[in-house]
């Protein structure tokens, strides 16, 4: 898990503009709206698969749910509802 953390810290500026970006794109295709706030919850670490993270997103268009995304390495791998970030 070192390896993970220390990829997470190291890149976390380009995951900020990649996650950003890709949010809010799917929030624009799928709620016709703009992101205006985003508020990290959770990062998981999939133990099991190398070099793949998944980030717990709230947003207040769905505030119950949130919004999940699942990177491998500096590319987006899923976008979408909350279980997104730990499937």
């Amino acid at each position: 898990m070192k390896v993970d953390i220390n990829f997470i810290i190291s890149h976390q500026a380009e995951l900020h503009n990649i996650i950003k970006k890709e949010i809010a794109s799917y929030i624009n295709k799928i709620y016709n709206k703009n992101l205006y706030k985003c508020t990290l919850m959770k990062i998981y670490l999939l133990s099991d698969i190398e070099n793949e993270y998944g980030f717990l997103f709230n947003w207040p268009g769905d505030a119950e749910y949130g919004k999940g995304i699942q990177i491998k390495d500096l590319s987006v791998k899923k976008i979408g509802s909350a279980e997104i970030a730990f499937l």
